[in-house]
């Protein structure tokens, strides 16, 4: 089986080098090379590989933000090139087929071209559970760095949701925390809740949401309620009748 591959790397050193490597390997046709985000999503959406060797860091879009842009059906076989562990890590926790960490050998090469030509021997044609996974997986990732607008003052202002500590209603506002920085906006504790990353926050009593990488500290009290200690120090009430929600996305307290 000839496999058509794209690959994608903002350094043309490494795109090159690549390239020697892979003239070992009569079935890969090499049918585009690309530089950057932008280049490797048209390449991949017009030409349709069975195959992408997708650099993780580059300038302004990196290879899992490039996942992010793709449909379903539009993602074929992907292996990450990476030079960081911790991006090896993640390339496997998102479902990719393989991943090589630079700098890698023909053999470790030889290894992941292998495991893609195994995977594509028994595709069914359907669109694969593993890459529809993928890319669900992704665009979650994205979804959770993508700024969130506020409307403070007439102005708009935009913060990163991971930016946020926690939010409390007041009245007809909320209060969004965010360091130092207290802000009100004119909107309901429901509506607001639900344009934040539901596996990031938790409504933790009917007038708090908290982003959960800010807690510190669980401390249960005598009323069967709990006090949530954030990094800051600064400590909110979560009702009992909460917990199962916090449970479920931290563990059993």
């Amino acid at each position: 089986m000839d496999l058509r591959a794209v690959i994608v790397d903002d350094m043309e050193l490494a795109r090159k080098r690549l390239v020697r490597q892979l003239s070992r390997h009569p079935d890969i046709e090499i049918i585009a090379e690309c530089a950057n985000g932008d280049e490797a999503v048209h390449a991949i959406q017009t030409r349709k590989p069975d195959l992408v060797f997708l650099d993780v860091q580059m300038p302004e879009q990196d290879g899992f933000a490039v996942v992010g842009r793709l449909g379903e059906q539009d993602v074929p076989e992907i292996i990450f090139v990476t030079a960081y562990d911790q991006f090896a890590l993640k390339a496997f926790d998102v479902h990719a087929v393989d991943y090589l960490l630079k700098p890698f050998s023909s053999d470790r090469l030889d290894l992941a071209l292998n495991r893609v030509r195994r995977k594509l021997a028994h595709r069914t044609g359907q669109i694969d559970p593993q890459i529809a996974e993928l890319v669900r997986s992704i665009k979650g990732q994205v979804e959770r760095t993508r700024p969130i607008m506020l409307k403070v003052d007439g102005n708009a202002l935009l913060i990163r949701q991971a930016e946020i500590d926690w939010i409390e209603s007041a009245g007809n506002y909320v209060k969004v925390h965010a360091g130092k920085d207290g802000y009100m906006i004119r909107e309901t504790m429901s509506d607001f809740e639900q344009r934040l990353d539901q596996q990031a926050f938790v409504r933790v009593h009917r007038c708090t949401i908290v982003n959960i990488a800010r807690i510190r500290e669980i401390r249960p009290s005598l009323s069967g309620n709990y006090q949530l200690i954030l990094r800051d120090g600064h400590a909110v009430v979560m009702s009992r009748t909460y917990r199962p929600r916090l449970t479920a996305l931290v563990g059993e307290l």
